[in-house]
């Protein structure tokens, strides 16, 4: 129970962190962040989980949307989050 709270903690720093900041709380970042840090507690209960968060930049890669998303789609792991930037 300890580790959950220690957990709890974290997550009430890092979103206080990005709030004082202004940095958006789905930004990116954040998310990443609140995801290693859930990912890290569940390990510490003695439960692995995988997170992989995809973060793609769009910014004046249109012609190449396509062949990333296509690739991204062949993947075998199938636990993913896919976060999109212009």
């Amino acid at each position: 129970m300890g580790y959950i709270l220690s957990a709890v903690v974290l997550i009430i720093i890092t979103l206080c962190i990005a709030i004082f900041f202004h940095i958006s709380l789905f930004s990116p970042f954040v998310i990443s962040v609140l995801a290693w840090l859930l990912s890290f507690s569940c390990w510490l209960q003695g439960e692995l989980i995988m997170f992989v968060d995809i973060l793609m930049a769009t910014y004046k890669g249109g012609r190449h949307l396509r062949n990333q998303l296509l690739s991204l789609q062949q993947q075998t792991y199938e636990d993913w989050t896919l976060w999109v930037s212009r």
